[in-house]
């Protein structure tokens, strides 16, 4: 995606791609924090596999 939009913008790869990364990294980080938070604290029976 990052390169159709570097193409139809006429903008280079790598600055919009660096630009783009940097919104993105962020998210990323705080999506997997949330997600360690919520399965730790999860009782047990809840954490195990479905039967």
């Amino acid at each position: 995606h990052i390169a159709i939009a570097s193409f139809t913008l006429g903008i280079p790869l790598l600055p919009l791609y660096a630009e783009a990364a940097g919104g993105v990294l962020p998210e990323m980080a705080f999506t997997l924090l949330v997600t360690s938070a919520v399965m730790a604290a999860l009782p047990e029976r809840w954490a195990a596999p479905l039967d």
